[in-house]
């Protein structure tokens, strides 16, 4: 099927969409050129702009949100902070709503576990409201909740990936950091993730939200609906008493 990867020309990006060409037609929407080899097509769109986001969208069935706001100056500045306003909440909203107009079917929404003040406590209940308070996690929720009313206003579904580090794989295999080493995620799992978000059966006006971590043992980060529901299970994980690092 025809997919449109919003912001997919940047780091996330390049983890994900060469996995998703294998198997669909993907249009990237970003306002640079991928900084990767890629049969995608790409095309620059303002996404503040309704008539050029619809045409960029008609005849996709499905959109997946990467779009990122400002790394530089991380919580230094109020331009830091509406950069995160703008992607993660008033531009996300855009795609949706041009979305709702011209028929897409599903939002895959690249979220975070950022979405709780301190997910690694926190994360170990999936039932667990989102609860950050920092700007960045803040405005991830208030993502998820644009999803939510997005999916409720039409005949629309959506999933909220909450990501855990996505790392491409070389940088997953020498990260060693001993908190956030086994729950960060390789980046072929984190596509892996993506698809099974676009195959997952829905009803319609619907929204789910799965925990996306590298923790297959689940000993820091639940993940048992993940495993169950979406059918996604990491298959790097970190080796214990032993074993190899490959699931």
């Amino acid at each position: 099927m025809k997919i449109a990867v919003v912001g997919g020309s940047g780091l996330v990006g390049s983890m994900i969409v060469p996995a998703l060409t294998g198997e669909h037609e993907v249009l990237i929407i970003d306002p640079v050129a991928p900084r990767f080899p890629t049969d995608a097509r790409w095309r620059a769109v303002d996404l503040r702009d309704p008539g050029a986001l619809d045409d960029a969208l008609r005849g996709c069935a499905a959109v997946v949100y990467g779009a990122m706001g400002r790394k530089d100056g991380w919580e230094a500045s109020f331009a830091w902070a509406e950069s995160q306003f703008d992607m993660n909440v008033k531009l996300l909203w855009a795609v949706a709503d041009a979305s709702r107009r011209v028929g897409v079917s599903r939002i895959v929404h690249l979220s975070t576990m950022s979405v709780f003040d301190d997910y690694l406590v926190s994360g170990s209940d999936e039932t667990s409201a989102p609860d950050a308070k920092d700007v960045y996690g803040l405005t991830k929720r208030l993502g998820e909740l644009v999803c939510i009313a997005a999916a409720q206003g039409g005949d629309m579904t959506a999933v909220s990936l909450r990501l855990v580090g996505p790392t491409p794989d070389e940088e997953w295999e020498r990260f060693d950091d001993p908190i956030l080493a086994p729950v960060i995620t390789a980046g072929s799992d984190v596509a892996a993730a993506v698809a099974a978000a676009l195959r997952l059966e829905m009803a319609a006006g619907t929204w789910e939200a799965f925990t996306i971590s590298g923790d297959a043992q689940q000993r820091v980060l639940a993940q048992a609906n993940t495993f169950e529901r979406l059918g996604w299970r990491p298959a790097r994980v970190r080796s214990v008493e032993g074993e190899e690092g490959l699931a």
